[in-house]
């Protein structure tokens, strides 16, 4: 390191700062006409002092001289890239910190929150670092001491206050941490990242160019040094309930229309991953601490893996789950309606105590989930569910699965979409689906994309109930092809229409199952019928998988089917005994059109149709009824059987004993 001498203006080189003598360091902000290292090395005293920036090195050498101490560091006339990397240790190491608040003249605590020094980011260790911090005005005045103004200053920068007054660095969370810098900003992007490399007692090669990377590979690097801490994952705003969870999971999965209308303001295009974007998502994180259970939870053999850098934005770890739920209403800005989603919740091993602190709450996240794919919200869940009594860290650990947390930017819709508005099969019931070989099908996207304006099958899904061993398939038919020209008045309404065609299946081993039918009725189809009741006859498969495979019911020729009227269609119907459905089709106009008010109009309006697809268990008395009126037929075939059987037995013996075969009985 290169120390000032504060008599001589000497610069001299020490090579390791264990070596260096007693030396003050400054610390302050840079502004115009800063004195490089450079421009110390080779210019003449002359020519330095005329820079503005010769000013506050001035006077940090007369201070330190009159404190005792013949050397001082300063940052503007040192050489950068090795001071980054150590910095901290230089601040630590110093007997005293003057912090130079150009823009403060007296009273520091009414003047120090509309200071500039405090929302830098490079200032944010100068304050921490150092064993002593002494605060000087504009005009060199000393304006008090970090000792006697820690309650003031914790106030100001949101630091908490013991970390001020000399408890060590590693007693504090990475949230924590993180939580310093939410609202200080750096000249250059990268610096948002190397800033911090002091706090957390890290180094990483400096790459000026690679901007919002820099912070990635700052977290990457933290998972590596503090798999322990998971407060890493910790970031975003602390809610007992999710803003847009819906928690009236009869209303949102019910058998009926929603009607929940977007708010501009709350619209969203993405959901998030794992790692945060910037230490600004961790403003609301300063009170987050480990758990009291960490020590458990590991020596029960769980592990936090490293997050790679080679899977992109995508970060594969382990976590504890616990429970699903709630319900989030997702506003989506094109087309403007609300899509709903259903999520999980992962426990992440940190927390807040209470007031008293006796008890710990845990902070939960809750991800979407598809396909091996999750993402995550802007809120956290902390509530008193989950706490560190009720689920202590062994229980924890034997909760752990994998998951891969990645962003998931939600794109517009393109006109060719059939967005997905609601998806909910209820358990126990097991879902499926199968699309045509040019069709994208993404329930956590919301869409089910084809490359083109198809015409005939789009997709298909298939319910299945283990338990009972038989299910249904329903695929989503195109009749014609999407046609936005409105040539025709009635295009707007009827291009494209959608028919969904129904089948149902059993899984069975045997080679020759009984022969059984479903009963569906039709409470809601279109327009011009009535309720009915039909049979259906499910063919047999071996297996789930079997099942779904199947040409037979992946094709268009189904054994039931609904053609609906768009723009707007809802069937409802029940499969006896099997399952409750309800499923809507509705025409939303991207540019706002609504083809009723205007059967003239002849321009192109283009559109997306959105689906409802809601399947639940069947009412219990349904179940009760299906399951007597099996058991009664069962009985009734084995009665049949039974008599059969006896008879051909009495038939045989009497013509054994007629041959003489078998004795007849005294």
């Amino acid at each position: 390191m290169w120390l000032l001498n504060s008599c001589t203006w000497e610069m001299k080189e020490f090579i390791s700062h264990k070596q260096a003598p007693p030396y003050a360091i400054l610390s302050h902000t840079w502004g115009d006409e800063e004195v490089s290292f450079r421009e110390w090395q080779h210019e003449p005293l002359k020519f330095v002092g005329k820079k503005g920036g010769f000013k506050k090195i001035n006077y940090c050498c007369q201070q330190a001289a009159a404190d005792g101490l013949e050397w001082v560091w300063v940052d503007t006339s040192a050489e950068l890239s090795e001071a980054i990397n150590s910095m901290f240790q230089w601040y630590k190491n110093a007997a005293l910190c003057y912090a130079y608040l150009f823009d403060v003249e007296d009273n520091i605590e009414s003047k120090l929150a509309g200071s500039y020094w405090v929302t830098r980011g490079w200032t944010l260790q100068e304050l921490i670092a150092p064993r002593e911090v002494v605060f000087y005005s504009s005009s060199w005045q000393e304006l008090g001491k970090r000792s006697k103004l820690s309650a003031h200053l914790a106030a100001v920068t949101r630091i908490n206050e013991p970390f001020l007054t000399g408890q060590s660095l590693d007693e504090a969370s990475i949230a924590q941490r993180m939580s310093w810098a939410a609202n200080r900003k750096t000249s250059r992007e990268e610096d948002v990242a190397y800033c911090l490399l002091g706090i957390f007692n890290v180094n990483m090669p400096m790459i000026y160019g690679e901007g919002p990377k820099a912070f990635r590979r700052l977290q990457e690097l933290l998972v590596r040094e503090y798999p322990e801490d998971h407060s890493l994952f910790a970031w975003g705003k602390i809610v007992e309930e999710l803003t847009d969870g819906i928690y009236d999971t009869g209303r949102t999965w019910g058998l009926e229309p929603i009607n929940i209308q977007s708010e501009p303001d709350r619209v969203c295009d993405e959901l998030l991953g794992l790692l945060a974007e910037s230490p600004k998502d961790f403003e609301h994180s300063g009170q987050i601490v480990r758990s009291p259970e960490a020590a458990v939870y590991f020596l029960f053999g769980s592990k936090m893996p490293s997050v790679s850098n080679l899977v992109g934005r995508a970060a594969h770890v382990e976590l504890p789950k616990f429970n699903s739920g709630p319900n989030v209403a997702f506003h989506v800005k094109r087309p403007p309606i609300v899509r709903l989603w259903w999520t999980t919740r992962i426990v992440i091993l940190c927390g807040r105590w209470d007031d008293s602190h006796t008890k710990f709450y845990y902070i939960t996240i809750p991800i979407t989930e598809d396909t091996g794919q999750s993402s995550r919200m802007y809120e956290l869940i902390m509530s008193d569910t989950y706490t560190h009594v009720d689920f202590p860290g062994h229980a924890l650990a034997k909760n752990m699965q994998k998951f891969m947390v990645s962003p998931l930017p939600l794109r517009p819709p393109q006109a060719t979409d059939l967005v997905i508005r609601r998806n909910y099969v209820s358990y126990p019931l097991e879902q499926r689906y199968t699309t045509s070989g040019d069709v994208d099908f993404s329930p956590i996207k919301g869409r089910i994309r084809s490359v083109n304006s198809r015409r005939g099958r789009i997709a298909t899904w298939s319910i299945f109930n283990e338990e009972g061993g038989y299910g249904f398939s329903i695929s989503f038919i195109r009749l014609g092809y999407l046609d936005h020209s409105h040539e025709d008045p009635a295009q707007g309404r009827d291009c494209g229409r959608f028919r969904f065609g129904l089948h149902a299946f059993r899984i069975s081993q045997e080679s020759d199952p009984e022969n059984t039918t479903f009963s569906i009725v039709n409470k809601q189809g279109n327009r011009r019928t009535t309720a009915a009741t039909e049979e259906l006859n499910p063919r047999v498969f071996r297996t789930f998988q079997d099942a779904t495979d199947s040409d037979y019911l992946t094709g268009e020729d189904a054994t039931y089917t609904h053609d609906a009227l768009v723009s707007e269609d809802k069937w409802r119907f029940t499969i006896v005994g099997v399952a409750d459905v309800y499923i809507s089709l509705e025409r939303i106009f991207l540019d706002g059109y609504d083809s009723d008010d205007d059967l003239d109009d002849n321009e192109s309006h283009r559109f997306v149709d959105v689906l409802d697809f809601v399947v639940q268990e069947p009412r219990r008395d349904e179940v009760v009824k299906k399951n007597n009126d099996q058991e009664d037929e069962r009985e009734r075939h084995g009665a049949k059987r039974e008599d059969s059987e006896n008879s051909v037995g009495s038939t045989l013996r009497r013509r054994m004993r007629a041959m003489g075969l078998v004795r007849s009985q005294p």
